[in-house]
């Protein structure tokens, strides 16, 4: 069986991570508890939109809409990347207990 590498996500613990945070923050937006979820599991400080878009196969777009949610509730941080790139560096700003 291959190894996941460092920034790849653990689709079992993803799910766990989403199905609790939704059962303890229902007020959340789905995709928003979701890239919760993801940003917890990551084992770098801090991920890009953009990967995080790769990786779970949604619209950049749609990522960078629940990053601005979730920084306005002040769970995330968030930082343009720099360059052309519309990336944000998302970085999880308290542990939220689900």
């Amino acid at each position: 069986m291959p190894e996941r590498g460092p920034s790849e996500l653990d689709v079992v613990a993803l799910e766990r991570r989403f199905t609790a945070l939704q059962a303890a923050h229902p007020e959340l937006d789905p995709l928003a508890a979701l890239l919760m979820a993801a940003l917890h599991d990551v084992a770098e400080p801090s991920l890009s939109s953009a990967q995080l878009s790769r990786h779970l196969g949604i619209e950049h777009a749609l990522v960078r809409r629940a990053a601005a949610e979730l920084e306005a509730a002040g769970w995330i941080a968030t930082q343009a990347r720099g360059g052309a790139s519309p990336a944000l560096g998302l970085r999880l700003l308290a542990d939220v207990e689900a």
